[in-house]
């Protein structure tokens, strides 16, 4: 057995375990740290879909090397889902990036691996005993090591979250997701992004077009049912807004994965672990996107780490559990409830919204004081929008609001866990 006592493990090197890695390095822990990668390759196989907010970008912008950009949108077209009414919502500056997930997780492993941290490549961990004050570490290949500490980064695999006792997201949560990037798509306007709501294109949640250049664009969708390449087909052959667009496409790449939509588990410390990224469900619950919110749990966990190491305390961990919610907890909770509110209207139900949010100008509300990443200012809005507009006797306001009223229930224990705080 290696025998990695005292030492820091972080299983996984996608963004988010390399992100922990480079904050616990600039605390001075690169020598104490170990990455254990189960692929050989840093960055491969891709599993995002690579839109990125400005905010995330500039937080989690850790060299000045910006070769992984490919483009920047500045808005959003969303098409509903049976007469493709158009919704847009923009602004003049550039408000997302698309990036190259590939090159950008290299980035990241170079400069880890510069400050001397090293990256067992090719080394899945399978199996993890507490042993002591830490845990053993068993890979396929009959590998072992030892370490003190335990950052899980294994992203939504969930196998070393299960092995130390803790719970995985419910399977309704995590949608089987599908991408292609295609070579000549007609249209593109490389300023915005397109987004095709309804089940009959993407059961339980949405589709995309990303657009890379004038010509390239990554079209792909994330839903509950399988097989999801069934209905990206359907979506490229039958959609009006695309099958006139990629009738001559070629497909250069197919991407695969799961979009997790639960937000954060209720528990994702267990003693000298702490579950981060993917794996402990930091992804906004509305849109499956998981840098932004993974990012700052990996922010949170170096620093933990650092606080419980420098006090000899290693009670001190599960602490992490309430740093977050202290942070952003309340924000996941309203993008819960607005997930709970859209993923369960039907597809009627969403046109009669996009009628409603035409006539009520939300596209205005949403372009002025609309954030990726924090949305529960733009839905707080949107709630006042509909009473000072009188649509009372619609039927899809009062549909809305009672889903919004057991949204609030459902999550009613969070809410007054957050309180407590």
């Amino acid at each position: 057995m290696m025998q990695l006592s005292n030492t820091i493990g972080i299983i996984g090197a996608g963004p988010i375990g390399l992100i922990v890695a480079i904050e616990l390095c600039k605390k001075g822990y690169s020598k104490d740290l170990f990455i254990f990668e189960e692929h050989e390759l840093i960055g491969r196989p891709v599993h995002c879909a690579g839109l990125i907010s400005n905010r995330c970008f500039n937080i989690f912008r850790y060299s000045s090397d910006l070769d992984y950009v490919q483009n920047k949108v500045r808005g959003a077209i969303f098409y509903s889902p049976l007469k493709a009414k158009e919704l847009v919502v923009e602004r003049e500056q550039t408000q997302a990036f698309v990036i190259d997930r590939e090159i950008y997780d290299r980035t990241l492993a170079e400069i880890v691996e510069s400050e001397g941290v090293r990256i067992y490549r090719k080394c899945r961990i399978e199996d993890v005993v507490e042993s002591g004050e830490g845990y053993k570490l068993y890979s396929t290949k009959g590998q072992s090591f030892r370490v003190k500490i335990l950052v899980n980064a294994e992203g939504a695999r969930y196998l070393i979250l299960r092995k130390v006792g803790l719970k995985s997201p419910d399977n309704k949560f995590l949608l089987t997701a599908i991408q292609y990037e295609l070579n000549n798509v007609k249209n593109i306007d490389q300023d915005y992004v397109e987004i095709f709501t309804g089940n009959l294109w993407a059961p339980g949640f949405f589709a995309w077009l990303i657009p890379l250049d004038e010509k390239r664009a990554r079209i792909g969708l994330a839903t509950c049912r399988r097989p999801a390449i069934k209905y990206l087909n359907h979506l490229i052959l039958k959609h009006p807004m695309l099958k006139d667009r990629v009738n001559n496409s070629k497909i250069t790449k197919v991407l695969a994965g799961r979009v997790v939509i639960s937000g954060p588990l209720s528990k994702c410390t267990a003693r000298n672990f702490i579950a981060v990224g993917d794996a402990g469900g930091f992804c906004k619950p509305t849109t499956g996107g998981g840098l932004y919110y993974g990012g700052l749990s990996a922010k949170l966990a170096a620093k933990m780490i650092d606080t419980t190491i420098t006090s000899e305390d290693y009670t001190k961990i599960p602490s992490f559990d309430r740093m977050w919610r202290r942070l952003f907890g309340k924000e996941i909770v309203y993008m819960r409830i607005l997930r709970d509110i859209v993923f369960n209207l039907n597809d009627l139900e969403l046109e009669e919204m996009f009628s409603l949010a035409r006539e009520l100008s939300i596209s205005d509300i949403a372009s002025k004081i609309g954030d990726i990443d924090y949305q529960s200012n733009v839905v707080k809005e949107l709630v006042g929008c509909c009473f000072r507009g009188m649509v009372f006797k619609k039927i899809i306001f009062w549909n809305i609001l009672y889903r919004m009223f057991l949204g609030i229930f459902d999550h009613f224990g969070e809410l007054c866990r957050l309180i407590r705080i």
